[in-house]
């Protein structure tokens, strides 16, 4: 939106999503080939998944850069809901590899932080302003 300078918190939710995001992707080609061995067609699916998911994080990240409100909150329940299996995933990490679920501890803090930064209130300031500029004559 002209006029209207969006905060550098919205910078950091990205970088702290595409961070977290290849973080996972690197954690799952890693771990997945010693833990478990894949047929051509599971590992197909998984590429596919991740591309869905990568284009959908796209879409939603772009939304979020240009402002839409309701994708923050759609972000915000991603996160939030994200939350339940990794609590059980840390589990089985930790009896797996130390390190593994410390990099996952790292994933999830930065998705975390990421969603805090979506409501601080510099950044409720920007979303708010967005709003109220289409409502607005110039």
């Amino acid at each position: 939106m002209k006029g209207i300078e969006r905060p550098n918190t919205i910078t950091l939710v990205i970088i702290a999503t595409i961070v977290s995001f290849i973080i996972g992707v690197v954690k799952t080609y890693i771990l997945f080939p010693s833990t478990v061995e894949l047929s051509e067609f599971q590992l197909k699916v998984i590429v596919v998944f991740t591309l869905v998911v990568i284009m959908l994080l796209g879409v939603i990240l772009y939304l979020i850069w240009k402002g839409k409100n309701w994708c923050r909150i759609i972000y915000a329940v991603f996160a939030i809901v994200g939350l339940v299996p990794f609590i059980n995933a840390i589990n089985q990490e930790l009896n797996y590899s130390l390190l593994l679920a410390v990099i996952s501890i790292i994933q999830v803090s930065l998705q975390l932080s990421a969603t805090v930064l979506l409501y601080l209130p510099e950044t409720n300031s920007w979303f708010s302003s967005i709003k109220a500029s289409k409502y607005t004559l110039n």
